[in-house]
């Protein structure tokens, strides 16, 4: 689609990969393509489902975060910054409940710090 288009030419303009005298990309829009898919794979949350939390709970957490699902588990992340606060692997995870609010995750006591976990 164009605003595709749109994004990955604005894009090689941040990353001069365009004429800076004629501001025409200076690879096809294929490999712009590439270069940009390329840069996208290698975020940390790449191939993960978001999610916006209101989070009510023991552990010290903003009231609100970001929750990233993956295969390995869930990440929670700071929600402009993207940084992990906390690392949930799924072996760690005993119990989902869904309640008419929202979603229980029950966690395996005495959790490891995230960095332990990665």
């Amino acid at each position: 689609p164009e605003r595709w288009r749109q994004l990955i030419v604005a894009q090689a303009h941040e990353l001069n990969l365009a004429d800076k005298d004629t501001g025409r990309p200076l690879m096809g829009e294929p490999e712009l393509r590439e270069v940009y898919r390329r840069a996208v794979s290698t975020l940390p949350v790449f191939g993960s489902t978001l999610f916006r939390v209101q989070y009510a709970g023991t552990w010290v957490l903003p009231a609100e975060f970001d929750l990233a699902v993956d295969r390995n588990g869930l990440l929670i992340l700071e929600p402009i910054t993207k940084d992990k606060l906390r690392v949930i692997v799924f072996p760690h995870i005993r119990a989902w409940e869904q309640v008419s609010n929202g979603l229980v995750v029950r966690i395996t006591p005495n959790l490891p710090a995230s960095e332990d976990q990665e």
